[in-house]
């Protein structure tokens, strides 16, 4: 019997050291789960903590961009205030000009320091020249109102045409005006807003359309853009802000003023014009503009990115245009 015992005594020996060994290795399961649980939990915290610092980032420049837009936008409505309040009866972008004068347009501080500045460009001989303040619109020749001889001598002169190209261009704008008039009336009468066949033109709406113009291509167009503009109520031009192309454009079309716009050519930037006297009766040429285009730049105080808008108000400070980028 002593060995029947002593058998079952190792037996049980034996169950014992098993179960401990079961018991061992499932504990170092269990830590090795958690570790793994931990690690996880550690990398998801870290790409959390990640994401939401890119988001807060991301947020903080969309407040910036924000702030900076209104700042261009307050620029703007402080632009149309100064269009609409002034009395003077000429602009230039000479210095000494209302429309052009520093203190007036540049760094204008607005609540917690941010600032907005007020700029144009305009055409020089040497290219594109970026100003201080606004400038008229009749420094171009207006489309809607152009003087035939004159539209004809800009596209000789800056859009590289021929004599007999340039007219057959100015009659395919007549056309595509009566076209575009004929075509209103046709939906106005579709809507029932009867009225008379009063014939006439229809005015552009915007240089590009210049593009559907037959005739006209995109080269030619690259080349006068910045010369032609459909903004403004006098269609004269401007004898203190128009480009030197321009003003010689209108010398050729009128040789009898040859003179007097080389003269005006020669003295506007130390001595702008200031009254219509002294453009000796020259009828296409003006000393004071009915429209302005500027760009208002919003600067936030962070020193963030600058946005930009561009715009053209009228005289009595009405937007006639407006552009964010």
């Amino acid at each position: 019997m002593r060995p029947e015992i002593g058998s079952r005594k190792s037996r049980l020996r034996r169950g014992y050291g098993g179960q401990a060994a079961d018991g061992r290795q499932r504990s170092g399961s269990v830590l090795i789960l958690a570790l793994w649980v931990l690690f996880f939990l550690a990398a998801l915290a870290l790409a959390v903590g990640a994401h939401v610092s890119a988001s807060l980032k991301l947020a903080g420049f969309m407040k910036q961009d924000v702030r900076a837009y209104h700042l261009a936008r307050a620029g703007v409505t402080h632009a149309a205030l100064q269009v609409a309040c002034n009395t003077n009866q000429w602009d230039a972008w000479s210095e000494g000009a209302w429309n052009a004068d520093p203190g007036v347009f540049i760094a204008q501080v607005v609540g917690d320091g941010g600032t907005f500045s007020i700029i144009n460009v305009h055409q020089t001989p040497d290219g594109s020249a970026t100003n201080v303040g606004l400038v008229g619109a009749e420094s171009r020749l207006n489309l809607n109102r152009a003087d035939e001889l004159i539209f004809e001598q800009l596209m000789i002169r800056v859009g590289g045409l021929g004599g007999g190209q340039a007219d057959a261009l100015h009659k395919a704008l007549q056309a595509y005006r009566e076209t575009k008039q004929q075509h209103l009336l046709t939906i106005r009468a579709a809507r029932g807003y009867v009225e008379p066949d009063s014939g006439g033109v229809a005015p552009l709406e915007s240089v590009h359309e210049l593009l559907l113009v037959e005739g006209m291509d995109d080269g030619v167009f690259a080349l006068i853009e910045p010369y032609v503009t459909v903004y403004g109520s006098s269609g004269k031009i401007n004898a203190n802000t128009a480009s030197a192309e321009l003003l010689l454009s209108c010398a050729e079309a009128y040789t009898a003023s040859r003179e007097r716009i080389g003269e005006i050519i020669a003295q506007r930037e130390s001595e702008p014009l200031t009254k219509t006297s002294e453009l000796s009766s020259i009828a296409f040429l003006a000393v004071r503009s009915t429209a302005f285009y500027g760009t208002a730049v919003g600067y936030t105080a962070s020193g963030g990115e600058a946005a930009r808008i561009q715009f053209v108000v009228d005289k009595s400070g009405q937007r006639q245009y407006w552009h964010e980028f």
